[in-house]
């Protein structure tokens, strides 16, 4: 099989999993064209007009445009979570006018490939052009860079909790500063009054990209103020956020949103750590079990979550074997690439 496989550059990000599963696709297929830039694609477009391709892959939308000038056989789309949290602004002429054109030009692929089996159903609320018959949607989970997480070796544990994520506001990293503020205050949940002491308040490690001063002074003077030590990481290697990870006790996910759920509490799952996340749909569905589920309309509730954990470490061990396991089946890049490969060979016929 012949593919080409069409990439988003995006220059603020430090890493792009998508290259990983290339590669792994590319031991796989008779031969692998890897488009990420505009001579990239010049010549998979070239090429393809002496000999079609089999399949042209695209990452994600965003791509899609570029991906439809290449010469093959069938055209695949890949659609992450649906971006909900971009739509629930509606009367943004911008968003409007570009998911417009994405939906214009969706019909022209032959599959488009989503890795939540909630973002079908989600797409609906935006257009009606996919009640076509002629889209046609299959399920391949996204994967998580598992080679670097196997690089870094166990480490000892630190007294500190971790999210990495783009900071974007619907990621919400202040309600992990706030959810730890109340513990140092001290709140009364189910009949218990739980609070953390002084000496006892743990690092909040914060990993990601797309931090603006206005932010990062936003989360700095929240956790000045509660006297929570506070540690921010722009742009650093994969190797060093797993290094991250692996030192904490355990991962906080603050997104709020019903539309789209994320890979840190995969992350988290793979290094044999617990994860809290919010209990959207789309999260149960795509962590089953081996999350934390606490509610995104309850502060407390997620306080009470966190202070559970930092004071039973028996707790944090609970299921992170099975997680690791779910994760190295389920999430490599290789298992990524290996299920793209045998949906290509369905679609091709």
């Amino acid at each position: 099989m012949k593919i080409c496989f069409v990439d988003t550059f995006v220059p603020h990000l430090t890493f792009n999993v998508s290259r990983l599963v290339a590669g792994e696709l590319s031991k796989l297929a008779d031969e692998l064209i890897y488009v990420v830039d505009e001579s990239s694609l010049k010549l998979a477009i070239d090429e393809s007009k002496i000999e079609p391709f089999d399949i042209c892959f695209s990452t994600d939308q965003y791509c899609m445009s570029d991906a439809l000038k290449v010469n093959a056989d069938k055209h695949v789309v890949h659609i992450p979570d649906v971006p909900g949290w971009l739509l629930d602004d509606l009367e943004n002429v911008q968003i409007r006018k570009e998911w417009g054109e994405i939906f214009e030009i969706l019909p022209q692929f032959n599959a488009v490939v989503v890795h939540n089996k909630l973002t079908p159903k989600h797409l609906l609320k935006y257009s009606s052009i996919l009640l076509s018959k002629t889209l046609k949607f299959e399920h391949v989970l996204y994967s998580i860079d598992t080679i670097s997480a196997d690089a870094v070796p166990r480490q000892d544990e630190m007294y500190q909790i971790c999210m990495a994520s783009v900071f974007s506001p619907h990621k919400h990293q202040e309600l992990l500063i706030e959810a730890v503020g109340l513990l140092t205050n001290g709140i009364d949940i189910n009949g218990d009054h739980v609070k953390l002491e002084g000496g006892s308040i743990p690092r909040i490690v914060l990993v990601g990209v797309g931090l603006s001063e206005d932010k990062r002074d936003d989360l700095q003077g929240r956790a000045d103020h509660y006297g929570i030590p506070l540690d921010i990481h722009i742009g650093i290697t994969q190797l060093h956020k797993f290094e991250l990870i692996k030192q904490s006790m355990f991962g906080v996910y603050t997104q709020k949103s019903e539309y789209i759920s994320g890979l840190f509490p995969i992350e988290c799952f793979y290094c044999y750590k617990k994860c809290i996340c919010f209990d959207y749909k789309i999260n149960q569905s795509q962590f089953e079990h081996h999350a934390t589920y606490a509610s995104p309309d309850d502060l407390r509730q997620l306080a009470f979550k966190i202070f559970n954990l930092i004071n039973n470490p028996e707790k944090r061990g609970e299921g992170t074997k099975k997680a690791n396991k779910y994760v190295g089946f389920s999430r490599t890049p290789a298992k990524h690439a290996e299920n793209l490969y045998i949906l290509f060979i369905k679609i091709c016929g």
